[in-house]
């Protein structure tokens, strides 16, 4: 966990609020960092009207080895993204999804960690996965999550004890994605 702690690349991408760095020439270190979560590929979002160019192979297990079958069969066939929508089955399967781009009706994240009541009692969870390459959302039923087939270097809610004279209390997201490197 400590490796992915430390950005790989001086281009980062940041998602939220401020992120303490020192800089060395063109190298970009943290100080003082302590990371408590890590995702292995980015969230995209959760989307109610299923993504572009969609093909679905076979459902996987519900699980974080489920999470990278998928990945690794829409990445086999070309597909930059990859989803989730109806965990079902006792909690032994998901729809697996692979995709060209994210749909068009973005909902709230959490629609895709819960139980859709407007779609039947069928996609009954697990709602979520979570192992050694973070958590992913199995989204619900006619909601799909989606995620960036890529893999990346993310850490979220890190903590900096002392960053010179001032305490910083905690920062949110930092993503290290690189494509094309």
């Amino acid at each position: 966990l400590e490796a992915a702690c430390q950005p790989t690349h001086p281009e980062m991408r940041r998602l939220d609020g401020p992120v303490p760095t020192t800089s060395t020439s063109s190298t970009t270190s943290l100080s003082n960092i302590a990371c408590s979560a890590w995702q292995k590929y980015a969230y995209v979002g959760c989307f109610s009207d299923g993504p572009v160019g969609l093909w679905r192979p076979a459902d996987v297990p519900s699980t974080i080895e489920g999470v990278q079958q998928c990945r690794d069969a829409c990445s086999a066939e070309g597909y930059k993204y990859f989803g989730f929508e109806c965990p079902h089955g006792s909690g032994k399967e998901v729809h697996c999804e692979c995709s060209t781009g994210p749909g068009s009706e973005p909902l709230d994240d959490q629609k895709c960690k819960e139980f859709n009541p407007q779609s039947g009692a069928h996609c009954s969870g697990p709602f979520t996965a979570s192992g050694s390459i973070g958590e992913y959302s199995m989204g619900a039923g006619s909601i799909a999550s989606l995620y960036e087939e890529v893999a990346c270097d993310v850490f979220a809610s890190a903590s900096a004890p002392d960053i010179g004279s001032s305490k910083i209390a905690s920062f949110s997201v930092m993503l290290v994605c690189l494509t094309g490197i």
